[in-house]
């Protein structure tokens, strides 16, 4: 069966894009030919005028065997809107093909391409907008306090015994508000087979 899959190229230049315009500043007259610098600065104003939430929740498989994963890493990282474009397209494809695990070379690829637009945030001096907590070491809790209002993406991934699972979720804070938002099996951006999984590459 042939999945949907953004193609490379597109999330290439989108990435591409956010790391040529890299301003640690953007203009006010240049925000609409850079979604990623009207993000940080929208994100920073919010911050300054002290409009603040929180987002928590677990990292949890529900399913079959329970387990908590815990003591494990999750970010939180400005979500522009060509970027949630991406994401969104991303798991559409993977929604179409019936949630079936990707190659995992291919799942890989998508996942890398977040890491590099957290390079390109970093790149532009912003560092300090990418969020990064873990899990506590007994309920796989996470907690995320004093968020600067606005569109952010709750990322994270972690290894069974045959795949990798990952999770890109779109989040909206609110001034005063705690989002809870649990990461569980249900809720997957895509899932890629592992390499020694026959099916992996």
């Amino acid at each position: 069966m042939t999945r949907s899959l953004i193609p490379m190229s597109a999330l290439t230049v989108l990435i591409g894009g956010l790391l040529l315009t890299g301003a640690c500043a953007t203009p006010t007259s240049d925000r609409q030919t850079d979604p990623l610098g009207e993000t940080l600065i929208r994100l920073q104003e919010a911050r300054a005028s002290r409009a603040l939430g929180a987002v928590r929740g677990y990292v949890i498989f529900t399913a079959e065997v329970f387990t908590r994963f815990k003591n494990h890493p999750v970010s939180l990282i400005p979500l522009s809107p060509d970027l949630e474009a991406a994401v969104t397209a991303v798991h559409d494809g993977y929604v179409a093909g019936r949630r079936a695990p990707l190659p995992g070379l291919k799942a890989q690829a998508n996942f890398d391409m977040l890491e590099r637009y957290v390079a390109a945030v970093k790149s532009r001096g912003q560092g300090d907008l990418v969020l990064l907590t873990k899990t506590d070491p007994t309920e796989a809790h996470f907690e995320f306090r004093e968020v600067p209002a606005g569109r952010w993406l709750l990322v994270t991934r972690v290894v069974t015994s045959v795949s990798i699972a990952y999770w890109a979720i779109p989040i909206e804070v609110r001034p005063g508000v705690t989002i809870k938002q649990d990461l569980l099996e249900t809720n997957l951006w895509i899932e890629g087979l592992l390499k020694n999984n026959p099916a992996g590459e």
